[in-house]
């Protein structure tokens, strides 16, 4: 299972994703985003949830993504593993139980075929499957190495 089994409910908002699913923020605390504009450095969270990675991805994919592939624009979307998590929930409607098992591969470029709704049609991996199996597990290992 992944990192996200890992509990910190501190930042956990009360939404469908439980908060055993909430995992540790390695990076500096996300002082830019809008949500957290005016909050002084004390009060800023050190951790984010899926379910708060969810809050905060959806509605860039709504605001800002879906604008330019409606415009005919390629995207391109580089982003840490549990954004991308988010995105992939979102997109494929994946359950809040199922999520927790998804490993992406790190480096590992993912294509989504999207349909005139923006509703995916498939999606695959680009490189050498026996490769991208192999970051999968690395991936998974990860996360076992974390909860031990």
């Amino acid at each position: 299972m992944q990192a996200l089994a890992h509990r910190v409910a501190p930042t956990c908002a009360a939404t469908s994703l439980a908060s055993e699913y909430c995992i540790t923020q390695t990076l500096a605390p996300p002082s830019g985003f809008l949500a957290h504009a005016g909050l002084p450095a004390h009060e800023l969270p050190a951790t984010e949830c899926l379910q708060d990675t969810v809050a905060r991805v959806v509605p860039y994919w709504n605001e800002t993504i879906v604008p330019s592939l409606k415009a005919g624009k390629r995207v391109l979307i580089a982003a840490h593993g549990n954004s991308l998590r988010a995105l992939i929930k979102h997109l494929d409607g994946i359950s809040d139980d199922d999520i927790v098992g998804l490993n992406i591969p790190t480096a590992q470029p993912l294509v989504y075929e999207l349909d005139d709704d923006l509703k995916p049609i498939r999606h695959y991996y680009l490189g050498n499957a026996d490769e991208i199996a192999a970051a999968m597990a690395a991936v998974a290992a990860q996360g076992k190495a974390k909860a031990k």
